[in-house]
């Protein structure tokens, strides 16, 4: 059976797509993960993690950028990449509820690198909230 595929456009605001010392990350994308209408994005070059919201069917748009730092303690230097490997959630976990009595969480994967966590990092933030 062929998987159901389709484009849909992903439009980031210029400003926004580029770090602090100007490298342009929205072309250096290697993790997704959806949730309800959001979809987080994030390059493992990178501190950020890239969050875009559903706007029709073939379409993400409202761009915000969020730096993992803000919300986990990273190893290494401050401008170091936080090399992310991968991005899910999880519902269910006691942290905070939405207006609708649902939790979603946002899950980051860390390299399995020697130099960094040898362990699964796990971002706990309300993904609807933020």
């Amino acid at each position: 059976m062929k998987p159901n595929l389709r484009k849909v456009l992903l439009q980031f605001d210029a400003e926004l797509s580029r770090t602090e010392d100007g490298v342009e990350e929205r072309g250096d994308l290697s993790v997704a993960t959806e949730i309800g209408d959001t979809l987080w994005v994030a390059s493992d070059e990178t501190v950020r993690i890239t969050r875009l919201s559903r706007q029709g069917d073939d379409a993400c748009g409202g761009h915000a950028v969020f730096d993992t730092a803000d919300y986990l303690s990273l190893p290494g230097k401050e401008d170091a990449e936080a090399d992310l490997e991968g991005l899910d959630h999880a519902e269910g976990m006691t942290f905070r509820r939405s207006e609708d009595g649902k939790q979603s969480f946002l899950v980051v994967y860390d390299s399995p690198a020697a130099s960094r966590i040898a362990k699964k990092a796990c971002f706990i933030a309300d993904a609807c909230d933020i």
